[in-house]
């Protein structure tokens, strides 16, 4: 599954959810009495929604909430504004809210999203300790656990977004040499590093597990029937493998996590932001936040006038 805006991956709307989204708009208009550009650009919000389901086989009658937080996830990680994505949100609760009162639905997936903050943050980053315990839990003896562990190595391992984990082809895969050849935002190519416990996981997986799935593309990380793995099944294995150790967690925390734990042992900057595949440093600096904070809780911990004189170290 690609990111929203992508297009080719988006599927044609089923005449089914037209018919929803019409039904909508006309409640919009008669009932809500909205401005015609709120209407305009909630339906438009709506129908891209539609289009990205359609293109992981799901749609507005049956989705779930998973889905509906790919979707999301997918609009953060192409960059777009928090303005644009709180009115997305938005029209996207107001739609679900009237599915469920006009009984379309027997629920609203949307209800429980989390808002969008319009400043630009970061989510919970994992501890290594979390980390480490999330890639032991996985039982490299059932099927799919070598695939699962290969995913979560190259999220963290290699610090890469979710849709450039699932695009990734065989031919892309450097692991002799300690790269992965990226394909990132605006096709963009970038050689990530990969250390060599995460690359010989990889390898493992190619190895071993991979051509039991009966294999139909060159894709890397498939799907156990042997195509390409979705979007949303990607978010559902990092659920699954991850909430015990945070419950919000996300394939991007994986990302998020890889930077701060490198910004914390010293990396420069600049490093980081081509590690990262960003293209302005702009947007690699919203990790010192992080750091800053970090280093906040050590000068309050260590220091004689905050700490009452105590010296943490010397305590039993």
């Amino acid at each position: 599954m690609g990111k929203p805006d992508e297009g080719s991956p988006s599927g044609a709307v089923s005449s089914d959810d037209e018919g929803l989204v019409r039904l909508w708009d006309g409640w919009m208009a008669v009932e809500a009495r909205s401005a015609p550009a709120t209407r305009a650009a909630y339906l438009a919000d709506v129908r891209q929604l539609a289009q990205w389901l359609a293109g992981a086989g799901s749609g507005l009658r049956g989705c779930t909430r998973a889905e509906i937080e790919a979707f999301f996830s997918g609009l953060e990680e192409l960059g777009i504004a928090n303005s644009s994505i709180a009115r997305k949100l938005a029209a996207v609760r107001s739609f679900f809210a009237r599915l469920l009162a006009d009984g379309e639905r027997p629920d609203n997936p949307a209800e429980l999203l989390l808002s969008r903050r319009k400043g630009r943050s970061l989510p919970d980053v994992l501890g290594v300790d979390q980390v480490e315990r999330i890639l032991d839990g996985i039982d490299l003896g059932e099927r799919g656990g070598l695939r699962d562990r290969a995913l979560i190595e190259l999220l963290y391992g290699a610090g890469l977004r979710i849709s450039e984990a699932l695009s990734l082809t065989l031919e892309q895969l450097r692991l002799d040499e300690g790269w992965i050849l990226v394909q990132g935002k605006g096709s963009k190519q970038r050689l990530a590093p990969i250390g060599p416990n995460a690359a010989a996981m990889i390898e493992r997986y190619r190895t071993e597990e991979r051509p039991l799935f009966e294999p139909k593309c060159d894709l890397l990380v498939l799907n156990q029937r042997g195509g390409p793995l979705s979007r949303v099944a990607g978010w559902n294995i990092v659920k699954k493998r991850g909430e015990a150790e945070l419950p919000s967690i996300s394939p991007h925390t994986f990302r998020h996590s890889y930077a701060t734990h490198l910004l914390e042992g010293g990396i420069d900057l600049r490093v980081l932001q081509e590690l990262l595949g960003h293209a302005s440093v702009t947007t690699t600096q919203l990790y010192t936040h992080l750091d800053r904070r970090r280093l906040q809780e050590t000068h309050r911990r260590f220091h004689p006038r905050e700490n009452g004189g105590r010296n943490p170290d010397a305590e039993s």
